[in-house]
């Protein structure tokens, strides 16, 4: 059995041979309408003179469900070997190929998921979103149930509920950002992969509307965030659940989760970029990744976020095989290099989420522990906190709003965890 594996290649280094199966960085505006063999230079020349950078290809393998080991791609003739002939192509030829290949403004509108345009919201306090971000975390996590329960059923996905949900939550983070980050990360227990898509699908729509991306691409990007790890339904429970670390061959089962999330997802319009990001989201700069270990720029700005989001997410919550973090110790572990992750884009996602995000713990110098409800942008190490438990009378206390900007003389004096001191987080009101 075979399967057809997509990986993303500068377009310097097509060869003829290979298939071409979308566009994935340009200046211009190429559309492939459908996929198509390169067998000549002169589409290569075509490509980059349209100001095509990259673009996604694709090749059969081994089925992946089968083969524990990703095939290599296919042996192609070198541009010299063909330089020669290709000079006496004749222009019928050139353009029969070119078939595959269309000038447009956009992708037809018939093969991607179309997006709402929103209007824009009125900015509303912490206070007031947070009924409305409650309500929302809620529903993430019971959609997901259903997703699961369908999947299990052999249903397939009905992509119009999550579409409008996502589209709630973008509104809500564009109204007031820190009640649906604060909340989002508190309630994180229970059952894992709905709260990692609940969280990853707000925090991948947060980091895009950081990085200045369109409305529709955030709404998009969330939508990748919320569905991205879909495939691990079809991954044994009992592989999920085990406690301390997998054994090599159930390793290569959880890998293979990549694939089912693409096969669970492909009725469902997703545009190549996101289909792209999914598979390549295990994917590391320095090529220790999986399924292509793809390297650098070859892997798509999509899945290099969502990278970053996905280990901080996991980091920051309790897993059968591994205790939960502080944020501020993911964040730290994301920007170093050695793990292979953007870094750039790392440094980028600290700026988006603070020093000390917001929903976390810190300890104050006066004895305290407060959750963090506000970042500060002038002043990362000087947040707004909620201050509830008195560590020294081992109580809770009367919650208390403190803006460590404000000049007092109390500050953080490290981030902590609810479960070191045996806490409940829900007293601090929220």
């Amino acid at each position: 059995m075979t399967a057809v594996k997509r990986y993303t290649l500068p377009v310097e280094k097509l060869k003829p041979g290979m298939v071409i199966h979308s566009i994935a960085v340009q200046s211009g505006k190429l559309v492939v309408k459908k996929k198509g063999r390169v067998r000549h230079l002169n589409i290569i020349d075509q490509l980059i003179a349209s100001g095509v950078e990259s673009v996604v290809i694709e090749h059969k393998v081994a089925n992946p469900k089968t083969s524990a080991k990703p095939a290599s791609p296919p042996k192609l003739p070198k541009k010299a070997d063909v330089a020669s002939k290709s000079e006496q192509i004749k222009e019928s030829e050139i353009k029969e190929q070119l078939e595959t290949i269309d000038l447009h403004d956009e992708f037809e509108s018939e093969e991607v998921l179309a997006f709402p345009k929103l209007s824009t919201p009125t900015p509303s306090s912490f206070e007031d979103e947070l009924d409305i971000a409650e309500g929302l975390v809620i529903e993430c996590k019971k959609l997901h149930k259903k997703l699961a329960l369908n999947i299990e059923k052999g249903l397939k996905i009905d992509v119009s509920e999550s579409k409008k949900l996502v589209s709630e939550l973008q509104l809500s983070l564009m109204r007031n950002p820190d009640a649906l980050l604060c909340l989002s990360m508190i309630r994180n227990e229970g059952q894992y992969l709905s709260n990692h898509a609940m969280h990853t699908s707000i925090l991948m729509c947060h980091f895009a509307q950081h990085l200045g991306f369109s409305e529709v691409d955030c709404q998009r990007l969330g939508l990748l965030g919320y569905f991205f790890d879909i495939g691990m339904l079809k991954v044994p429970k009992h592989i999920l659940n085990k406690q301390g670390r997998p054994t090599e061959e159930e390793h290569k089962l959880i890998q293979a989760h990549v694939w089912h999330s693409l096969e669970l997802l492909e009725p469902l319009k997703l545009d190549n970029e996101i289909k792209l990001a999914i598979e390549q989201h295990h994917e590391r700069l320095d090529g220790s990744g999986y399924p292509h270990q793809l390297i650098a720029e070859d892997i798509h700005k999509f899945s290099r976020m969502l990278a970053i989001v996905d280990c901080y997410d996991a980091m920051t919550t309790n897993r059968p095989h591994q205790k939960k973090s502080t944020p501020a110790s993911a964040l730290k572990m994301i920007s170093n290099k050695e793990f292979g992750y953007d870094t750039k884009l790392a440094m980028q996602f600290i700026r988006c989420m603070g020093v000390y995000p917001v929903g976390s713990l810190v300890v104050l110098s006066n004895n305290h522990i407060a959750v963090v409800i506000k970042t500060n942008r002038k002043d990362a190490l000087k947040p707004k906190v909620r201050q509830f438990y008195n560590i020294s009378g081992n109580e809770y206390v009367d919650t208390v709003d403190i803006n460590l900007a404000d000049g007092i003389e109390i500050s953080i004096q490290k981030p902590t965890l609810a479960e070191i001191y045996q806490i409940d987080i829900s007293r601090a009101g929220l």
